[in-house]
């Protein structure tokens, strides 16, 4: 049995490409959801960042004497509403995040599959080369072998004359 080592090199190749071209895709999928964990994480550090602006208006106010009761149950109020817009931002983060994590586990199952590819690209140019080499050896092997039976026929032509 003859095997086409050609074609199946270039069948390897072709895996590897196309496994090279899905790593590539998920490589920028990662990248926009890293980017969007990012962002939604930006966005629930902006609302804690008011959380706290907040209060430290209210302190300051109260400190300058002109805050009341009332002024302070506002106040409350509406820190328990950007406490709400808090934790739902948070819901927000950690989805986002779960999707990151979940796109770099994608990535990281293409790259072991290019990874793979590029290994039966790499095993099958070898069993190339190694079946090449056995067929030179062969073929040398014929070579000497019919020069050592011209020589020996030869050699006893000229012994008898």
């Amino acid at each position: 049995m003859s095997i086409e080592w050609d074609r199946l090199v270039d069948v390897h190749e072709r895996r590897k490409k196309l496994a090279l071209e899905a790593m590539l895709a998920e490589r920028r999928a990662a990248e926009r959801s890293r980017a969007q964990a990012q962002r939604e994480h930006a966005e629930w550090q902006q609302r804690v960042a008011a959380k706290a602006a907040h209060w430290q208006a209210a302190r300051g106010a109260f400190a300058g004497g002109g805050f009341n009761v009332a002024q302070l149950c506002d106040a409350a109020a509406w820190s328990g509403a950007l406490d709400a817009a808090i934790a739902k931002q948070g819901q927000v983060v950690r989805r986002a995040q779960a999707a990151s994590d979940e796109r770099e586990r994608a990535l990281d199952a293409s790259r072991a599959a290019l990874r793979t590819a590029a290994g039966h690209v790499e095993k099958a140019a070898r069993m190339q080369q190694r079946d090449l080499t056995e067929r030179q050896r062969v073929s040398d092997a014929r070579v000497d072998a019919v020069a050592e039976e011209f020589a020996a026929t030869h050699w006893s032509a000229r012994r008898t004359v």
